[in-house]
């Protein structure tokens, strides 16, 4: 086992601490190294795991003349000074700081390889019933959003009735096909381990499909059926507010004006009667 190993065990460190920044960086470096070490990061404002491999030594800026009262109050922590005042940094420091870039260097180096493999590494094949619900779902959609252009009122394709899938899988590579209800077979195309549809949209699309032709009849013979239930309705309602506007003495005879009428009738029949008896005595007289 090596040192770094036994120092700091990469393997108990999360891939997350190569995102941290700033406090939860700093909390890192303080629970494995000590407040020593994330003070002197702090202070330079190394706050990530990128910056930190990227700086060659954290410890040179203590070593510089600057005037800064809290780089002064780091370096007498951090550095001893020798009889000729010059000063030397506290081994452990730098030694502290060299294990954190290796375990780090070496944390880095494995999440790459993991997720390098994760992106190289083919998608795994998709079963039967993924494909299927995959494709009956585009078609469904499809027909929603091609109705219209169609000129149907109703569209929905149904599989095992207006179509049929077909898949074979010849040398571990997968085909599919799909059956029209028409008779005719179209190859579904692919786009990586997913099958397309466009060209059985194509043949939809095509005004020689005997399928959809079938569909536009059954779909413009219930167009008439309900332009003729709505003519019928409408030559009913009409009749019944005619036959309600129809004034009562014009569609029936009372039976007091039927009676008036004979009344009326009888009298001027005796009135001719008694007009041609004068018109004869009168004429007997000449």
């Amino acid at each position: 086992m090596s040192i770094t190993n036994l120092y700091l065990n990469i393997d108990h460190l999360s891939p997350e601490i190569l995102l941290y920044t700033d406090e939860k960086f700093y909390k890192f470096v303080e629970t494995f190294l000590g407040s020593l070490h994330a003070r002197i990061l702090q202070y330079q404002h190394i706050n990530s795991v990128p910056c930190f491999l990227l700086t060659e030594d954290p410890c040179d800026m203590l070593l510089l003349d600057i005037d800064d009262p809290e780089l002064e109050k780091l370096t007498k922590e951090v550095c001893v000074r020798l009889k000729n005042n010059q000063l030397i940094l506290r081994t452990g420091i730098c030694n502290s700081f060299k294990c954190l870039r290796e375990t780090l260097l070496k944390k880095t180096e494995e999440f790459l390889k993991i997720t390098s493999g994760l992106s190289s590494s083919p998608s795994l094949p998709l079963a039967l019933d993924e494909h299927k619900t995959y494709l009956l779902n585009f078609i469904r959609q499809w027909c929603n959003d091609n109705k219209e252009h169609l000129n149907l009122d109703e569209f929905d394709l149904k599989e095992g009735i207006d179509f049929v899938f077909d898949f074979s899988n010849p040398n571990d590579n997968l085909q599919g096909t799909v059956h029209c209800k028409c008779g005719t077979r179209i190859n579904l195309g692919k786009n990586g381990p997913k099958f397309q549809l466009s060209n059985f949209y194509k043949h939809l699309k095509d005004s020689k499909c005997l399928n959809i032709l079938e569909l536009k009849k059954k779909n413009e013979a219930r167009l008439q059926l309900r332009q003729i239930s709505l003519s019928n309705s409408l030559t009913l309602t009409t009749n019944a507010s005619v036959s309600s506007d129809v004034p009562a003495n014009l569609t029936s005879t009372s039976p007091s004006g039927t009676n008036e009428k004979r009344k009326y009738d009888h009298q001027n029949s005796q009135r001719q009667k008694k007009t041609k008896n004068n018109f004869h005595i009168v004429y007997n007289l000449f």
